[in-house]
């Protein structure tokens, strides 16, 4: 299983810090941006760096929970660009809205895409994440050793080079009321 980071359309990242009962958003990778996508039959479930679940329920809203079942599993639909959007059982994608706020959709534009990269790397070609080449025994060697120690070296370069800008922008959000939440 590979570690992955996504990317949204704003150019922050999917999070779940410890301990939330909900996906958040950090405006450079971190270990609480990394994910495993666990492949279950044809469809995957989203694991999160703290070993949690990620879940769409009826009400279109996303949650975390400590285990995964049907409504925790979700298709991977690819576009031609690489970007990927989950669906979830009940037809809804995962997706980010202008505000940062993470609800699930009826539909795909935008917000329900994401960028896949491995941490240390750039964006990848889809099949790298989808079929990891990598037997797990390398793939496990390696995060602890060698990921954690280096993140400030590998990802700064990356990630500060060009999203300096949006790290500014990332503040703004801070800003907004909440009360433009309730949009829906």
């Amino acid at each position: 299983m590979t570690r992955i980071y996504l990317k949204t359309w704003r150019g922050d990242y999917l999070a779940h810090p410890h301990g939330n009962g909900v996906l958040g958003l950090s405006p450079y990778p971190n270990d609480a941006c990394s994910f495993h996508l666990e492949y279950h039959h044809h469809r995957i479930a989203i694991r999160t760096h703290h070993h949690h679940y990620v879940g769409v329920n009826h009400h279109k809203e996303v949650y975390i929970t400590n285990h995964h079942h049907s409504s925790q599993l979700f298709d991977i639909e690819r576009m031609p660009d690489g970007k990927i959007a989950f669906r979830s059982d009940h037809g809804t994608y995962i997706g980010v809205g202008p505000y940062g706020e993470i609800r699930a959709h009826h539909c795909i534009d935008q917000g329900q895409l994401f960028i896949q990269e491995i941490p240390g790397v750039y964006a990848v070609p889809p099949a790298a994440v989808a079929y990891p080449t990598a037997p797990p025994a390398v793939v496990y060697q390696a995060p602890p050793a060698v990921v954690y120690p280096p993140a400030p070296v590998v990802v700064a370069p990356v990630v500060v080079a060009a999203p300096i800008i949006e790290y500014g922008g990332g503040h703004h959000h801070h800003h907004h009321h909440h009360h433009h939440h309730r949009r829906w």
